[in-house]
């Protein structure tokens, strides 16, 4: 055998048992995101209500938590420069399409970005409400520390789900978060039953 078989045999066979790890991790990883589902959320277990803000939209009106109240309301914190949310805003998109009259929200809160630069990344990609945090105070309020970051509040106006980061299943995930609270109870039909 020629001593370059024989050299990439040795450092082809070291490099292949250097990669079975990787390869392993990977695999597991794939089998999380596609069976996974909520695993990567995080379900309060005792939900507190979620903190009230008031921002400005994209072209200066005001919006409040408050103005969805009896909504399940999904806040992903978002920039134009991040490469995951850029993976993440089509399936909240798509998310809004189908639930919005199932009354569901969708807000885009922008992290700290010139409102000229947003309107016209997002002018032709997005249709969900854009708010603007130009100074972060909601985001330092709801303890976001990277980005992507997900809150998912309950009729009621409770914080039930978070989600930090991204790692694939966006939409199956959070589909099956919605359908979860859509089938629970309007706070209204609960108050009606105890009268």
């Amino acid at each position: 055998m020629s001593a370059l078989r024989v050299s990439a045999l040795r450092y082809g066979g070291a490099c292949f048992r250097r990669s079975i790890p990787a390869i392993l991790g990977l695999a597991l990883l794939a089998a999380g995101c596609a069976f996974g589902g909520r695993s990567s959320w995080e379900e309060s277990e005792s939900p507190v209500a979620a903190p009230q803000f008031s921002l400005a939209t994209l072209y200066g009106e005001p919006a409040q938590l408050s103005d969805y109240r009896g909504r399940i309301v999904v806040i992903e914190f978002w920039a134009t420069w991040c490469g995951l949310c850029r993976q993440t805003l089509p399936s909240v998109e798509l998310l809004q399409k189908k639930y919005r009259d199932r009354g569901v929200q969708m807000l885009l809160v922008n992290l700290a970005e010139d409102p000229y630069k947003v309107r016209k990344w997002a002018e032709d990609r997005l249709k969900c409400a854009i708010l603007l945090d130009r100074k972060k105070q909601v985001a330092r309020q709801y303890k976001v520390v990277g980005i992507p970051a997900f809150f998912v509040i309950d009729r009621q106006g409770r914080l039930r789900f978070t989600k930090r980061g991204y790692g694939g299943g966006l939409e199956q995930d959070l589909s099956g978060i919605l359908d979860e609270l859509l089938s629970e109870m309007p706070a209204s039909s609960i108050e009606a039953d105890r009268g």
